[in-house]
């Protein structure tokens, strides 16, 4: 049986933006920003004081800005034109904690297997990493697909510059 990597070994900080509770999803989506323009697709912490209380995926902000019957929750034709700025600006002033959902961590010594298993249970892309108890990175989907693909085993290893392209 092949060792299995574990946490520790692919985590990661700098997808990471931590911000307080008592900020609006619009400032919120401002300090994320720079990372999405940068080709991030980062995990927002809300924190009262030094205590993690909530996550934010972009899933999660773009769940907020639906109205039910544009999901589904209530039958009735849905006129798309205009939906999400407009809903943006219902919700933009909302606070965080509207938007948010409750923390989902592994621990650095866990197994990939479990981090993959608890990104699916939680319908999640990206999962927060302690170290007895402390925040100490996020990893993501694409953490472990770059995993998968990269390992010698898979017969893929390949560099960045040498990556497939599709014919």
């Amino acid at each position: 049986m092949i060792k299995e990597k574990r946490v520790r070994d692919i985590v990661g900080f700098s997808q990471l933006v931590e911000v307080d509770y008592k900020n609006t999803i619009k400032e919120v989506v401002g300090a994320a920003l720079p990372l999405l323009k940068a080709g991030y697709s980062p995990t927002i912490v809300v924190k009262e004081q030094s205590k993690i209380i909530g996550m934010l995926c972009w899933s999660d902000i773009l769940n907020v800005l639906l109205p039910a019957y544009a999901k589904g929750e209530i039958k009735m034709e849905v006129f798309w034109e205009g939906l999400l700025f407009h809903q943006w600006s219902t919700i933009a002033d909302h606070n965080v904690k509207d938007a948010m959902r409750q923390p989902v961590f592994v621990d650095i010594d866990d197994t990939l297997a479990k981090v993959a298993y608890t990104l699916i249970e939680y319908k999640i892309s990206s999962i927060l990493v302690t170290d007895r108890g402390k925040l100490v990175g996020m990893i993501s989907a694409g953490d472990l697909f770059n995993e998968l693909y990269d390992d010698p085993a898979s017969g893929h290893n390949v560099g960045d510059d040498e990556l497939p392209l599709a014919q």
